[in-house]
């Protein structure tokens, strides 16, 4: 599907401006030239609609604010923990704040694997050494 309108639009985009070439045919650099960006910015253009980065954005956007949220209520549950009467309390709300992140796993868009990697070796810690480190500076 993606291959076959990529395709289309550079097909498209050939044809369409094979006449604005023609303006220019009499110069034999000036012609070819025009030809060929007006060929890449239609391209372009078309790739950028028919692949949605910008709505892919704005749903890993949305996505990594409910993951915020959660991480949010994650702490403060921790830091409530030490005042909840029983500890089915705490087991009871940890276990809402699962169901949510799975709601929120199965709902949101994921990102590639290189992302992560990225990430990690740039040295940006991931959840499980995050949580060990607080294990280690007393924090939990």
């Amino acid at each position: 599907s993606v291959l076959l309108g990529v395709v289309a639009i550079i097909f498209g985009a050939s044809a369409g401006t094979t006449a604005f070439g023609d303006i220019f045919s009499g110069n034999p650099i000036q012609g070819p030239l025009i030809g060929a960006l007006a060929v890449l910015a239609a391209v372009f253009s078309s790739l950028q609609t028919f692949l949605k980065f910008a709505e892919k954005s704005e749903k890993l956007r949305a996505a990594a604010a409910t993951f915020e949220q959660l991480h949010h209520r994650l702490d403060i549950l921790r830091l409530r923990a030490v005042e909840m009467v029983t500890r089915t309390e705490v087991i009871e709300e940890f276990e809402r704040i699962v169901e949510q992140a799975d709601k929120a796993a199965a709902t949101n868009p994921t990102l590639p694997d290189r992302f992560y990697d990225r990430a990690h070796a740039r040295g940006v810690p991931d959840w499980a050494e995050s949580l060990s480190d607080r294990k280690e500076d007393g924090m939990s």
